[in-house]
């Protein structure tokens, strides 16, 4: 938490313009979960790795909600589970 506000005392682009807490908050949980799982971290918002990070997580956030995304198609296992729920999600959707 301390480096992040060090940073954003720091960045004269800060003081000028402001920033966008979401992003920050963003970059501070990824730094915590690539630290705990691979011993690394971002360098910054631009960092190149960190822009790719979250554009496959906006992508994992859509098809998760998607209609046409089915978890099953990608662990079998869950495919007798969900079948129901996706009937009746289809269902659904044709009824709008």
């Amino acid at each position: 938490m301390d480096l992040m506000l060090d940073d954003l005392r720091n960045n004269i682009d800060v003081r000028k313009e402001g920033v966008v807490i979401r992003r920050r908050l963003q970059l501070m949980l990824y730094n915590i979960m690539y630290r705990m799982m691979f011993d690394a971290k971002f360098e910054s918002q631009n960092d190149p790795l960190f822009i790719e990070a979250t554009k496959f997580n906006s992508e994992r956030s859509r098809l998760a909600q998607s209609f046409d995304y089915n978890y099953g198609d990608f662990i079998p296992l869950l495919e007798a589970f969900l079948e129901r729920e996706s009937n009746a999600a289809e269902n659904g959707q044709k009824r709008k």
